[in-house]
């Protein structure tokens, strides 16, 4: 696979990786909203552990896709100038 390539895959991981993001966003909004006094403070809490846990999984996928944008940058400027 040339760096040219593996900087397009990388782009739409980037892509996927910020929708989702942008989708826990909403969610750990949405639990916070949603928050009444009948809810016990327990499950409200257990949700937002929830919603944090998935969304530092995310943040690590997107730090990896970074570098791997990083790294087949280089590669697709190496094979350019060959």
């Amino acid at each position: 696979m040339t760096g040219n390539n593996k900087f397009l895959e990388a782009i739409d991981e980037l892509q996927l990786s910020c929708s989702q993001l942008t989708e826990l966003s909403k969610l750990f909004t949405d639990t916070i909203i949603t928050f009444n006094e009948k809810d016990s403070l327990r499950d409200f809490l257990d949700r937002l552990i929830f919603v944090s846990a998935v969304t530092q999984n995310e943040v690590k996928k997107l730090a990896a896709t970074l570098e791997k944008i990083t790294e087949a940058e280089a590669e697709a400027i190496e094979d350019k100038d060959r």
